[in-house]
């Protein structure tokens, strides 16, 4: 049986509602610190941090500055795992959103809101470890192809286990919904060995009489791969064990 009628095979047996309606829910905040006021919006947000525990935030706060691509310098907070109202069950939202205004919101401006849902089984959270880097890869789909992609990673995942703790997420809101991306946990930011990407993976993983099927099945889905390293900022997490205390 060729990888085509695999595919086919898996795609009716997998159908699109069962891959990607019912993952848990992730938001994601982004703000840009004005020039030369990085430090104190930093010391700004963690002072906001003070407000989330002072009110019992039961919410996950992680926190990261992209460290290279187009988006260079980014700060992004985001809270993963949760249903898809839990960021309006948080305490006093408005009360937040003030304490934020006089902390650390002078000295940046927010450019990123986004919900995400994750699309396939997490077995080993990329989060894990939220000390370490991640590496973000965003592929942007073909209209129509959404179903497809997320069945060729299904697939993927079967043939070869992931090299490292890795998840899927899909846009559902603040965002193009043509995309899924790619969140993988990386001890230092450079042992992607091996690469992460699925092409790469593919090229690792599959036989050579059914590669080039593979490698056309993603190329039909798929408009563009980006990628992005994402550097953790440990003292500005709000998560339910400390950090600093973390091993390797």
């Amino acid at each position: 049986m060729t990888y085509r009628h695999i595919f086919l095979v898996l795609l009716l047996a997998c159908p699109p509602a069962a891959i990607a309606s019912d993952g848990p829910m992730a938001h994601l905040f982004g703000y840009r610190p004005a020039p030369g006021q990085a430090q104190r919006f930093e010391d700004g947000y963690f002072e906001h941090l003070a407000w989330h525990r002072a009110h019992r935030d039961p919410l996950p706060w992680y926190a990261w500055t992209v460290a290279d691509g187009p988006r260079a310098g980014l700060f992004i907070d985001g809270t993963f795992d949760i249903p898809l109202d839990g960021l309006d069950k948080r305490p006093d939202p408005a009360g937040d959103a003030a304490d934020a205004q006089r902390t650390f919101l002078p000295y940046g401006t927010p450019s990123l809101r986004e919900t995400w849902r994750r699309v396939s089984p997490a077995s080993t959270s990329p989060l894990a470890h939220p000390e370490r880097p991640l590496r973000i890869v965003i592929y942007t789909l073909k209209p129509g192809m959404a179903a497809r992609f997320d069945v060729l990673v299904a697939d993927m995942a079967r043939v070869a286990p992931p090299p490292q703790p890795m998840a899927w997420f899909a846009p559902v809101s603040g965002t193009a919904l043509n995309k899924r991306v790619l969140m993988v946990s990386m001890k230092d930011g450079a042992d992607e060995l091996p690469a992460i990407d699925l092409e790469s993976r593919i090229d690792a993983a599959v036989e050579a009489t059914s590669r080039q099927a593979w490698r056309g099945t993603l190329a039909a889905a798929i408009v563009s791969v980006d990628a992005e390293t994402w550097q953790p900022k440990p003292k500005l997490m709000l998560i339910n064990r400390s950090i600093e205390a973390m091993s390797e």
